[in-house]
This record gives C-alpha cells, structure tokens and sequence, in this order.
C-alpha cells in the first residue's frame, strides 16, 4: 500500500493498493469496470485510459447502459 496519508471528506485513507508481484489493484478494478476515475480528483490519466478501454469492451458496470456516475447520483438527490 502506498499512502501520502491523505483522507476523502468521510475520513478514508487514500492509497494505491498493490499485490505480491507489483501490480496496481485500483488500476486492476478500473479495468475490470469495476471502478471508476473520478477525474476530479486524480491527475493520474492512466486511470482514464484504463476505464476508457473498460467502456469500450463494455466491461464489468459498463454492459450496462444505463449506468449513472455516483456524481451525477449525489447530484439528483
């Protein structure tokens, strides 16, 4: 795990998880669809190269046409 012990306004600790050989598991959730980059807040655009792919493929959330970004969410209510 790898931490500038930042915190999001809940108090979680933001961080970039990875596994025994190295690879980046949020990279690995982005890919699978099973996150999204939250422009926002990241500068990291390999994030948004990875969810681009993921949307392309149609890839995990994205098979779903009517998905809606928890921003746009929060938004509405």
């Amino acid at each position: 795990m790898v931490s500038k012990g930042k915190k999001d306004r809940w108090g979680r600790l933001i961080a970039v998880l990875y596994n025994e050989q190295g690879k980046s598991l949020n990279k690995a959730i982005v890919e699978n669809g099973l996150g999204m980059h939250f422009k926002r807040f990241s500068s990291d655009m390999s994030y948004d190269k990875l969810e681009a792919k993921a949307r392309r493929k149609k890839t995990g959330m994205w098979s779903d046409p009517n998905i809606i970004e928890p921003w746009t969410y929060r938004k509405k209510r």
